[in-house]
């Protein structure tokens, strides 16, 4: 409800003068009129205590307005941030801290109960560790990526059999308790492999020889075997 009358708002508009500034302010702060209805009205020292009171109170009702969009259910952290820094001097501001502090924790416990739907990678959870930095959660998550990891790790040992299969593990994982098995395994093979070459060449060395020496055929095959 105006603290003005209609009445004492048309008298104003008429002579300005009659009225302290601060009322004059206040008439167009409600929307009686304009700054531009009165200007000529009154001298130019008068109109710019009633300017300035005027841009004070709308700073005031935008500064308000802000505050009320903060503590509404759609009020986000970058409203309260952006509060903080337009107005330090406020004392809401303390009030505005907190919300931000108790804003981000609630958002952490959505995210972390949204993370731990369904089956979670070790990316999805280092993605929360660098959005999170020193959350509760931490070392709940930390725990839970070395369970992941053991279990790749488990996995693809079973999977092991070929010399490039070993070798790969033992490059991914430079800590596990299969390094020494592993490493084990790619001697076995590697002098399988060098045995069995051995065997093949001695193998077509042989039948070089069990050709008959005045054949042709005898010297394609020592050329085939150099």
């Amino acid at each position: 409800m105006s603290k003005y009358t209609d009445q004492q708002a048309a008298i104003a508009l008429e002579t300005p003068n009659l009225f302290p500034p601060k009322d004059i302010a206040g008439m167009i702060l409600e929307g009686f009129f304009t700054l531009d209805q009165i200007e000529a009205k009154v001298d130019p020292k008068r109109f710019i205590l009633i300017k300035d009171r005027v841009d004070a109170g709308q700073g005031k009702v935008m500064q308000d307005r802000l505050w009320l969009r903060c503590t509404s259910p759609d009020g986000t952290i970058e409203d309260l941030q952006t509060f903080i820094s337009n107005y330090p001097d406020d004392p809401r501001v303390q009030e505005a801290k907190s919300m931000i502090i108790r804003m981000r924790e609630a958002q952490v416990d959505r995210d972390f109960m949204r993370l731990t739907e369904g089956d979670v990678t070790i990316a999805a959870y280092q993605a929360f560790l660098d959005k999170y930095p020193g959350s509760k959660y931490e070392s709940t998550i930390m725990k839970n990526i070395q369970e992941l990891r053991e279990q790749q790790e488990e996995g693809r040992w079973r999977a092991c059999q070929t010399l490039e299969d070993f070798m790969t593990f033992i490059n991914e994982f430079p800590n596990s308790r299969y390094q020494s098995l592993a490493q084990e395994k790619v001697r076995q093979i590697k002098e399988e492999q060098a045995m069995l070459e051995r065997q093949a060449d001695e193998d077509e060395w042989q039948h070089v020889l069990r050709i008959p020496r005045e054949s042709s055929a005898r010297i394609e095959a020592l050329r085939s075997y150099i």
